[in-house]
């Protein structure tokens, strides 16, 4: 590959790379990367790393992850986001990664998906990804774009590593503008957020994406999620007094689980957590943002076993 043997040490410890989808196939999108060079060197520096810290009957994988120009292996990437996923979302058995791959091919990267960018970024050992979807859901009449699968993962080099997830959003945030929906450019990013996670609490993801991000509260097109939208290039709006209470009920929330665990107390039937809960989700139901379930001990029960897998991180 042309200029492979430049290296940029700057942009293998802080860049990020934009993958997107074209007629070839998935591409490096150099508008909104690092150079071609480190990319491809990052990338085989981290299958590497992944190649060396198996499961016991994992097969490890081999080839260019630049195939054609800018045009990328699907089927590395893949794997290197299932092996992410699994330190992030701590499903990282062999069988787990494996149906993650496949899901992965399946579902993202073939031709027709509704997935139309990956943005994958690293700084100082971590590193992240997150996907970029144009979707109608539910009764929804127009496409939106919806941010998927965020994730975070790697080894941090010190102390001073910070998180590569706000890169992954800056970028897209930049790149929205440029796609279009009936020769006008898209002005939201948007993304869901599970009501009742199975790893967390859904308010304080609501609260981080809100304070961090710039997301609000808005109603959701399908069930069992809340979703949070973004306006691009315009001045970030005040938090509502229900988002500000959703941050209340956040920190309390936090507060609460580290005083349970500290004291090695029962978290699931614990009084105090499920009255946080049971006010979050009422807000929820009375701004539209959702529907409130059966106030009943049998139902909070069922519903704290439910696995659902939560694909959002920090």
């Amino acid at each position: 590959m042309e200029g492979k043997d430049e290296i940029n040490e700057e942009q293998l410890n802080i860049g990020q790379a934009l993958f997107v989808k074209d007629k070839n196939g998935w591409r490096l999108h150099t508008d909104f990367s690092v150079d071609i060079a480190s990319v491809n060197i990052k990338m085989m520096m981290e299958i590497k790393r992944i190649n060396s810290n198996l499961n016991e009957g994992e097969v490890a994988i081999e080839g260019d992850f630049f195939i054609d120009g800018l045009v990328i292996n699907p089927e590395i990437l893949a794997w290197l986001i299932a092996h992410w996923e699994g330190q992030c979302f701590q499903s990282n058995t062999t069988d787990e990664i494996q149906t993650n791959i496949k899901r992965l091919l399946d579902d993202i990267f073939k031709k027709y998906s509704s997935t139309i960018a990956i943005c994958v970024s690293w700084n100082g050992g971590w590193i992240g990804s997150a996907t970029l979807e144009k979707q109608k859901y539910g009764s929804l009449k127009n496409p939106r774009l919806w941010i998927h699968e965020v994730c975070k993962a790697g080894i941090p080099l010190n102390r001073d590593a910070k998180s590569p997830i706000p890169a992954i959003f800056e970028t897209f945030f930049n790149y929205a503008p440029t796609l279009k929906f009936k020769n006008k450019p898209f002005k939201e990013i948007w993304l869901f957020v599970e009501k009742k996670p199975e790893h967390g609490f859904g308010a304080s993801l609501n609260s981080l994406y809100a304070k961090r991000y710039g997301f609000r509260m808005a109603k959701a097109p399908i069930e069992g999620f809340t979703a949070m939208k973004h306006v691009v290039s315009d001045k970030e709006p005040d938090l509502t007094e229900e988002e500000m209470r959703i941050d209340e009920l956040s920190n309390a929330y936090r507060k609460r689980l580290k005083t349970l665990q500290e004291e090695k107390q029962n978290i699931v039937d614990d009084e105090e957590l499920n009255r946080v809960q049971e006010e979050y989700l009422t807000i929820l139901a009375e701004k539209g943002w959702g529907k409130k379930p059966k106030k009943t001990k049998r139902n909070r029960k069922k519903q704290s076993r439910r696995k659902k897998r939560s694909r959002r991180k920090k």
